[in-house]
């Protein structure tokens, strides 16, 4: 029987293992915003009595608990858009979407409502705020050290522009402002085809429930992220689609 190095081994392994290639994205993870623990609070008699009234009301246990399991893990199921794809943070908070623009800054809107212009039926012309709805607008840019060649990103918020309207290269999250917080100022980074967003954290007080309402009505306007995958030879590639 013929028998083979060790090195010999690892090298014909790592040769014919699939490799996996992603199409440019644009990405960030959506994570908890630490919160100092809480004493716990007795609860007093007027309190129960009127949350049990409130239990009695229907649909108002479904509600509880539908609102229950949405906050039980705070980062996920957050929607958001960006350049006509609709995505949904994933139980790990992440957001990912095909990348559609060449450089390397994109404005990020927290807000609860957006209002869509028709130019006829289903056709969106463009997107503007919502006049009624609370918003934050930033602008989150790549940017490199001309001494040291260090990549960061430069966030810094921006006022709501006159005419309202929505740029494409908006990622648009469906939130109130008060509920995410967006860090501003310089993060470092590393230079890549991707653009890996810095981190957004997501607070207790957020409303999924009453958000995800809202989006179902939009929905028919946006094309979900989904992945595709694709065989080729001694590689295995997943393509982002919008």
């Amino acid at each position: 029987m013929k028998t083979y190095p060790k090195m010999t081994i690892l090298v014909m392994l790592i040769s014919t293992c699939n490799t996996m290639i992603a199409d440019h994205i644009v990405t960030f993870f959506m994570r908890p915003y630490p919160h100092l623990e809480k004493t716990e609070k007795a609860i007093s008699k007027e309190y129960a009595a009127k949350k049990s009234a409130k239990l009695k009301m229907a649909g108002k246990i479904a509600k509880y608990t539908l609102r229950s399991i949405l906050e039980s893990n705070t980062a996920a199921g957050i929607f958001c858009t960006y350049s006509g794809q609709l995505a949904i943070s994933n139980p790990d908070g992440q957001v990912t979407f095909a990348r559609r623009q060449q450089d390397k800054a994109v404005k990020l809107l927290v807000t609860k409502k957006i209002n869509p212009i028709l130019m006829e039926k289903q056709t969106i012309h463009h997107w503007e705020f919502e006049l009624d709805a609370d918003a934050a607008l930033y602008l989150v840019e790549q940017k490199e050290d001309q001494e040291t060649s260090v990549q960061f990103w430069d966030i810094e918020k921006l006022p709501i522009p006159e005419d309202n309207n929505i740029s494409l290269d908006t990622i648009v999250i469906f939130a109130k402002p008060s509920a995410i917080f967006v860090p501003e100022g310089i993060i470092p980074t590393e230079h890549g085809m991707q653009l890996i967003l810095p981190d957004i954290y997501v607070k207790k007080n957020v409303d999924k429930l009453s958000s995800s309402l809202y989006v179902l009505n939009l929905k028919r306007f946006f094309n979900f992220t989904k992945r595709r995958y694709k065989t080729k030879e001694k590689q295995f590639s997943i393509q982002i689609h919008g």
